[in-house]
């Protein structure tokens, strides 16, 4: 996790007051949690047994690590052991089926 609150208007018209310190905050996050935190995890999930772990284990997991669920490509290309990149491979595409049937149930 990052050790400052971040603004949520940063890079937006929103975000007009102290724009530049603002959006280098998130630069700064984004470095930090592409470089350092992503691959961490990706470590320490390539040596966890998955079958023990739920889609809602998993979410809770990455968002207690400030990882949000669309990181999942870039963990994944962080893994090595076969058999979590297949998991995550799975669940990535299980939440893309899952977006794109309520996208049909809605219209």
């Amino acid at each position: 996790k990052f050790d400052k609150p971040l603004s949520s208007d940063s890079f937006s018209r929103f975000g007009k007051n102290n724009a530049s310190i603002h959006n280098q905050e998130i630069v700064e996050a984004t470095f930090k949690l592409t470089n350092y935190i992503i691959p961490k995890f990706a470590l320490w999930i390539d040596k966890k047994e998955l079958k023990e772990l739920s889609t809602i284990e998993l979410t809770d997991i990455l968002h207690r690590d400030g990882i949000n669920i669309r990181y999942l490509g870039l963990i994944r290309s962080y893994c090595t052991t076969p058999h979590v990149k297949k998991y995550l491979l799975q669940e990535i595409v299980a939440r893309v089926i899952k977006r794109e049937l309520n996208k049909v149930l809605r219209s």
